[in-house]
């Protein structure tokens, strides 16, 4: 308000802006103050504005453009409530401020107050109706066009795109009912000197929108909206748009308007619309988008589900609204439909009656052949579209025996969709390359059988793939089958190698391996060989199919029958075979192995190189693998590491024996791994099953640290959290942002909860992976034990799988210990069991105080760093396991305080141990090595009640001990 005007209760203005838009004021009480705008919208916008004198029909809404700068005058209004038809805030429902406390909109003062934008910034233009048209904003004295691709992404769902289109209608000031989306470019071309385009911008929940100029728009098309619709509107009329009248895009009518609509969500449309137009169906076939084409049209988001059989569009279902159909959650994307209702084929047989022959087109009133080759998929276009037998459809080339043709088109069957199967689609008819179409004509085979039909009795070889072996059958054209069965014996296998050239009694059958999604073509057959046949011709079998296995979704029915179970087979010397001794059964014990004729026992693998020259990381799986070599050698399923039950102690490991060391790949029986000789302490127990072992009968766990306890070794498997085998998958259930249910699979990492686990049961896991139990420590080093529970969308990834768990000390597997499991589980201290199953490390540091080669300060070696022990809690006792450990003098032995500078060695390099220190070590005496003495973790501040360490961060809060002193031992 300007000059000697008198301000009157209740009047308003906007501030911030300019004359036209700006945050609402109001003078109550003699002072201006602001609207706080809970429940403002626009009919308080529409008061407002009349009552500062503008036309109605220019009102905006709420959400303005940008926000319009701090005000220093409080809050007096809020709770505004007007109808629209009033004259002024004051005959308006409203509360004031004072009577509700602050304003409680926003968490920003800024984004509080009411707004209002009284002169159209924005409009929709060149539509029939003014509800419809082009979306442009004013800007710098020029309409501007809001570009289609940045008003919504790909992955923006139904109830944000009606929410926006909401808030934009209500901007022109028009209250939307079902608003909608047409597409791009609904409403004519684009002025030529119109170069900028805008991006609309919102928040769901913040309820601010926004208006940002960009340089430009990357696919050149504007928004077009509808305001005001029916909620429903079945399109009938059809036409196709393109140079002839049976082929291009096809176009429907929407709401007034033509459009196209996505081969994605228009399934057998096609016919429909070829019936509809006069032509014959059974000519009618999709076509992918011609590489020149160019939209003029929007493409609506429309479902059509036909069946084909329909006489026009609007006997098929229609939706109103794309949301979400077959994985496809938008359709501006080029995949425009494209139909020709003119597609005829006719197959020129080589012999009557063959069904053999080459293929040939009609286009432009003559008949072509086509140059190139089919791929499998598109011989099971051709053939169902002849009509004849398309389960073996093959794809030939150069047909002898045929009459010339002198025309010649390239023609291909792409697939109508890349990301869901939704059938073939024709390429654009186009020209050979020159003499192209001399060299290849495409043809068929369309019999009950496959053209070249690979026999048992053709050549066979065994190829190399990479870890596999497969066994390969030759067709008649030289093209080479992968063969799959269920029942594949050693016997047949020895058959395949006899019939290579090799010895009697070489030849096993190695693991399945997949077929399926790695090649065109497969033989699912149940052969099966008694051993005494010369060549696989000679076998038995009842099925013997030959197919291209992904030519179609029926292909790919058959060959998930036997696909996973490809066969692979060696040709080695059958004598070298396994078996598992001490167990309470020949399928649990230990593993021992014939080798140059002796049974040697297997060593667990630790880390070792092959070659024994390093040590290496990755080796957890060494020993899995070993395991299930040997039980599938043994004629089982599953192979585990560990034993169960009973277990004859005089086989099990003891000082260094010689043994050897087996590196078997995952496809790899004992027969085919490689093996050294080897001397070891410990050696591999394995347990083989038929079906996957539950908890209750075996507990598969494996020791997961992150890095050695051993400073020579940079991967240790002695030590470590357990986790238990199986990845369990869940299905968690969410709501997401728009209020949908959506499952998502989890997989979930099993453990043991620490609680009760104790000394014993830590002997039991030791002793059950091949080590020495009179070692086995619980594990007390925090980065290993605690942990937080991670989330995603409320499912964690990490669960517990047993609690309680109480053991005696002498059984061989956890299963045979009692514990809690499924519902049952409860582990309130959240901390995972972890276990310690060889020597942790120690050594003396040489003291320049002390004087003698078997003193110094004691160093243990954990979490990769060699840490000092603090002097407050340690005794005699605890420098009697050291010494004994490293081998001294322990008989008479003692202790003293050890000093530590901040500098190693008085260097000027930071002493890093210096301040990482262990406290509160406390030992009595008879501990076999350092790392059976108790250690205080919550002294340590190993444990955070608070908060804990990532196990993947791999570092731990230590402590600089209290006194400044550390552990002295002197042996003696």
């Amino acid at each position: 308000v300007q000059g000697d005007t008198v301000n009157k209760e209740y009047d308003v203005r906007l501030a911030g802006g300019d004359e036209n838009e700006g945050r609402v004021e109001i003078y109550l009480n003699g002072t201006w103050g602001r609207i706080c705008k809970d429940g403002w919208d626009l009919n308080d916008i529409r008061v407002v504005c009349r009552q500062l004198g503008f036309s109605e029909n220019n009102l905006i809404s709420m959400y303005g453009f940008s926000w319009y700068g701090r005000s220093e005058h409080p809050f007096s209004l809020t709770n505004v409530d007007c109808n629209g038809n009033e004259g002024s805030l004051k005959d308006c429902k409203h509360a004031p401020i004072w009577n509700l406390g602050q304003c409680s909109s926003g968490r920003k003062s800024y984004v509080k107050y009411a707004i209002a934008v009284c002169k159209a910034r924005i409009r929709l233009t060149g539509g029939p109706v003014n509800s419809s048209g082009r979306l442009e904003i004013f800007y710098e004295e020029a309409w501007r066009p809001v570009c289609s691709n940045t008003l919504w992404t790909p992955s923006t769902t139904q109830r944000r795109i009606q929410y926006d289109l909401d808030i934009i209608c209500e901007m022109v000031g028009i209250i939307s009912e079902n608003p909608y989306k047409i597409g791009a470019n609904a409403f004519g071309h684009l002025p030529s000197n119109n170069t900028t385009l805008w991006s609309f911008e919102s928040s769901l929940y913040g309820k601010r929108s926004r208006f940002v100029g960009r340089a430009g728009c990357s696919n050149g098309e504007y928004e077009s909206i509808i305001c005001r619709r029916n909620q429903t509107e079945i399109a009938t009329e059809v036409r196709i748009i393109g140079t002839s009248g049976h082929t291009g895009k096809v176009e429907i009518k929407n709401y007034g308007y033509w459009g196209g609509v996505s081969r994605r969500t228009a399934e057998n449309l096609h016919e429909v619309v070829c019936r509809q137009l006069g032509f014959d169906p059974k000519n009618a076939f999709r076509m992918i988008t011609p590489e020149e084409y160019k939209r003029k049209t929007p493409v609506f988001p429309k479902i059509f589900n036909c069946t084909g059989e329909e006489e026009r569009i609007e006997d098929c279902w229609q939706s109103s609204l794309m949301v979400y159909y077959k994985g496809v959650t938008r359709v501006y994307d080029g995949y425009d439909l494209h139909v020709t209702c003119d597609f005829q084929l006719r197959l020129v047989e080589s012999e009557p009656g063959s069904k053999v022959g080459r293929v040939e087109v009609l286009h432009n009133g003559r008949w072509n052949s086509i140059c190139g080759k089919f791929n499998p998929r598109g011989a099971v276009v051709v053939c169902k579209k002849l009509g004849l037998n398309w389960k073996f459809a093959q794809p030939l080339d150069n047909i002898p025996n045929l009459p010339n043709i002198t025309h010649s088109l390239a023609l291909k069957f792409v697939s109508c969709n890349p990301n869901v199967e939704q059938g073939e689609c024709l390429h654009s008819f186009g020209r050979c390359f020159s003499g192209h179409a001399k060299l290849l004509e495409a043809g068929v085979s369309c019999g009950s059988k496959l053209f070249s039909d690979p026999k048992p009795a053709n050549q066979i070889r065994i190829e190399y793939r990479g870890t596999y072996v497969q066994l390969q059958v030759q067709g008649s054209l030289g093209e080479w089958f992968p063969v799959c069965g269920t029942n594949w014996t050693t016997e047949t296998s020895q058959v395949v190698c006899k019939q290579l050239g090799f010895k009697a009694h070489y030849g096993f059958t190695l693991k399945p391996y997949e077929i399926y999604g790695d090649y065109q073509r497969q033989i699912i057959t149940n052969l099966n060989c008694n051993g005494s046949e010369k060549t696989l011709g000679d076998c038995y079998y009842t099925k013997w199919t030959a197919l291209y296995g992904r030519a179609s979704p029926w292909h790919e029915t058959q060959a998930l029958e036997c696909g996973s179970n490809g066969i692979q087979i060696s040709c080695v010397d059958t004598s070298t075979r396994p078996r598992l001794v001490g167990g309470q059964s020949n399928s649990t014990g230990q593993l021992e192995i014939w080798y140059k004729d002796k049974w040697r026992k297997v060593c667990l693998f630790k880390g070792l190189a092959i070659d024994g020259t390093r040590y290496i990381k990755g080796v957890k799986e060494f020993n899995t693998r070993a395991a299930e070599s040997a039980c599938f050698s043994l004629g089982h399923k599953y192979g585990r590491v560990g034993t169960y039950g009973a277990f004859n102690k005089k086989t099990h490991a003891g000082k260094r024996k010689k043994g050897i060391w087996i590196s078997c790949s995952e496809y790899d029986v004992v027969q085919t791994c490689k093996i050294i000789t080897r001397y070891c302490s410990s050696f591999l127990l394995v347990s083989c099953f038929n079906e996957k072992p539950k908890l209750v009968d075996f507990v598969d766990f494996e020791m997961f640290g992150e890095e050695s306890r051993n400073p020579n070794q940079y991967y240790d498997l002695a030590y470590g959290i357990l986790e238990v085998d199986g990845h369990e998958v869940k299905k968690d259930i969410y709501i997401d942002l728009d209020g949908h249910e959506v499952q998502e699979a989890i997989d979930i990492d099993l453990y043991i909860c620490a609680s009760k686990f104790g000394i014993k049961e830590a002997r039991v896991a030791c002793r059950q992976h091949g080590f020495d139990p009179r070692n086995a420590a619980v594990d007390t080093f925090s980065h290993y034990r605690c942990f937080q529970f991670p989330y995603t969308y409320g499912g964690r990834f990490i669960d517990f799988v047993m609690s309680d768990v109480v053991c005696n000390g002498d059984e061989y597997n956890l299963a045979d210990c009692s514990f809690n499991h499924g519902d049952n589980v409860s582990c309130p201290t959240e901390r995972r069991a972890s276990v310690i199953c060889e020597k942790v490390p120690v050594r003396l540091q040489i003291d320049p105080n002390q004087r003698g080669q078997n003193s110094g300060q004691v160093q243990i070696f954990v979490d990769t760093e060699w840490r000092k022990i603090c002097f407050s809690t340690w005794n005699v006792k605890g420098a009697q396991v050291v010494c004994e450990q490293l081998g001294l003098a322990h008989g008479n032995v003692s202790i003293y305080k050890g000093n530590v500078s901040r500098y190693e060695n008085h260097k000027d390099s930071w002493d890093q141990a210096y301040w990482e220190m262990i406290d509160d070590v406390r030992c009595t005496g008879n501990e076999r090595h350092i790392g059976q003495c108790n250690f205080n973790y919550k002294n340590n501040d190993f444990y955070k009640d608070s908060w804990c360490f990532s196990e993947w961060q791999r570092k731990t809060y230590w402590k600089r001990c209290s006194d400044g002193n550390v552990a002295g031992v002197i042996c003696g």
